[in-house]
This record gives C-alpha cells, structure tokens and sequence, in this order.
C-alpha cells in the first residue's frame, strides 16, 4: 500500500519555490493565496472556474429533504444548500490511471 502524501499550503509554497527561486515566498504565497480566493469567490456566486487540463471547480444546490433516523424513527428536516464540486479534467485522470497500480501493465 502505497503511503498517502499530504502536501499544505505552505509546503505547495516551497515546492514552487524550489522550483523558481526568482520569486520570493511571500511573493508565490501571495499569488496562491490570491487565485484560491478567486476560485471561491467565483464559485460562491454560482459560476465555475475551469484550469484547462486540470479540472473544473463549481457548486452544485442540495434541495431540501426530510431524514428519518432508522435506530429511533426521528424525522429532521436538512435544509437546501450549495455544495463544493471539483471535477478532474483528463489529463489529470490520466496521469493518476497511469501511476495506478489496478492499471498497471503485466511485467
């Protein structure tokens, strides 16, 4: 099993600037920090924001419904509400089907 990788913001800073040291880290946190507040904003008003190749990102409405609690038969009532929604795009599906192991070519 291969071991899960958790990258946050601030080690996406210092990969980017590893990677381009001609900008300062503030300078790249600023920009990260800048463009993720775009996207929601974005999406908070209903609109999508596609990164060609990468994904798509936009909200989708749950209408209200009533649950039932099997154990003690209690209705409650969930409310209508916007959800996130990210939709890979396919050069990203593909790069994670290639490094799958479920689809890797017989040795």
């Amino acid at each position: 099993m291969k071991k899960k990788i958790l990258m946050g913001k601030g080690d996406l800073v210092k990969a980017l600037h590893d990677r381009n040291a001609s900008l300062t880290r503030e300078e790249i946190a600023e920009v990260i920090n800048g463009a993720l507040a775009l996207i929601v904003e974005t999406v908070a008003k209903g609109g999508e924001v596609g990164l060609h190749g990468f994904g798509k990102f936009r909200s989708v409405d749950l209408l209200p419904r009533t649950l039932r609690t099997p154990k003690t038969g209690m209705s409650g009532r969930i409310v209508d509400r916007a959800l996130p929604r990210f939709t890979a795009g396919k050069s990203f599906r593909e790069v994670l089907t290639a490094n799958s192991p479920a689809f890797a070519a017989p040795e």
